[in-house]
């Protein structure tokens, strides 16, 4: 008879990630997931998923960012697109909006925002008392400004919600809420 248990990770990481918890544990049905992250800015308040005709993702090869991703076939938003900020964030440019074979949606504005970025204040560096301003640094919009105790603070009324801030940040302590 084969051995079909899964090796245990004992490390820190392993239990962390809950790959000691049984494979049926560690796979939420599909169902019960909500969005894996942001909506593109075209769908910031004007794009809707139920309209979205999996075109194949066409915002996809025009991203030139590459964070725009398309939910897993198992998902209940399978083929519509989201945005992926572990490892940049989006330049707001618009040419998915240009490409995207939904009629209702408008040219991007420069004034467009995705939504805005809010930091967990128990994962935060600078928070636990590590001087860390790399959010800060990566914002070109001037979002991310500093307490008296050198914390960041994100102004909401000026953040997009670019993600810029979320790829940088060493101990993902920041993410992108959407606007709607």
């Amino acid at each position: 008879m084969k051995n079909s248990h899964k090796v245990i990770d004992p490390s820190r990481r392993g239990f962390l990630t809950g790959s000691w918890l049984p494979q049926e544990w560690r796979q939420l049905p599909a169902q019960a997931l909500g969005p894996l992250g942001p909506e593109p800015p075209i769908s910031a308040s004007h794009f809707s998923n139920a309209l979205c005709n999996n075109c194949g993702g066409r915002c996809l090869s025009v991203c030139e960012a590459g964070v725009i991703r398309l939910h897993p076939k198992e998902h209940y938003l399978a083929g519509t697109p989201w945005l992926d900020f572990s490892s940049a964030g989006c330049t707001l440019c618009g040419k998915c909006a240009d490409v995207c074979p939904q009629t209702e949606v408008p040219p991007v504005d420069a004034g467009r925002s995705i939504g805005f970025a809010e930091i967990d204040l128990a994962r935060c560096l600078s928070y636990t008392g590590v001087f860390c301003i790399s959010c800060q640094g990566s914002c070109e919009y001037q979002a991310i400004q500093r307490d008296r105790l050198s914390r960041p603070k994100i102004l909401s009324d000026v953040c997009t919600g670019c993600g810029e801030c979320v790829s940088v940040c060493p101990v993902k302590a920041i993410s992108v809420l959407c606007n709607h």
